[in-house]
C-alpha cells in the first residue's frame, strides 16, 4: 500500500477500541515497524531514545493536552521534523475537553474517532504521498 521505504509507525491512542482497530488495519501492511501507546506518556520514550518514526497517528479525544504537548514536543525536535501527523478527532464535541479552540500544531489531516480502518488507510496514504515535507502548518480538523 504504502510505496517507498518501510514505515515507521507509531499510535497513540486512549480507547482501547481505536488502538485496536489501526493496529489492525496496518499490521497487515509492509511496515518497518508499528508501536502503540495508551497515552503519551508511553510514547515520550520513543521520542527520548529518538527511534525511527514517519508517522505519528494520535487521538485527541476527551481530556488530550498531553498529547497536544506531545505534538508540540514532536515538531519542536529536529530528529522528527519530517514526521506526519494523522489526528483522531471525537465525533461529538462534548467530548473534546482539551481547549478545541487551540488545534495542535503540525497535525497533516484527521480522522475521526471511532476509528474507520479504511478511513484511516486513505488518509495516511494520502499524507505520505504529500509531495511537501512537514512544517508546522496545521490542517483544520473536521467541524462538527
Amino acid at each position: 500500500m504504502f510505496a517507498g521505504k518501510p514505515l515507521h509507525v507509531l499510535i497513540i491512542a486512549s480507547g482501547r477500541e481505536d488502538r485496536r482497530r489501526l493496529f489492525d488495519a496496518l499490521d497487515g501492511e509492509d511496515l518497518g515497524a508499528l508501536h502503540t501507546a495508551r497515552d503519551a506518556g508511553q510514547a515520550i520514550s520513543l521520542v527520548a531514545e529518538e527511534a525511527q518514526m514517519d508517522v505519528v497517528i494520535i487521538d485527541f479525544v476527551g481530556d488530550a493536552s498531553e498529547n497536544v504537548a506531545f505534538c508540540a514536543k514532536l515538531r519542536s525536535t529536529p530528529h522528527y521534523a519530517h514526521v506526519k501527523v494523522l489526528g483522531i478527532l471525537a465525533a461529538e464535541n462534548r467530548q473534546r475537553r482539551w481547549g478545541f479552540q487551540q488545534i495542535p500544531d503540525g497535525v497533516d489531516e484527521w480522522i475521526r474517532s471511532p476509528v474507520d480502518a479504511g478511513e484511516a488507510r486513505a488518509r495516511l496514504k494520502q499524507i505520505i504521498s504529500a509531495d511537501a515535507p512537514t512544517t508546522s502548518a496545521t490542517a483544520a480538523p473536521p467541524s462538527g
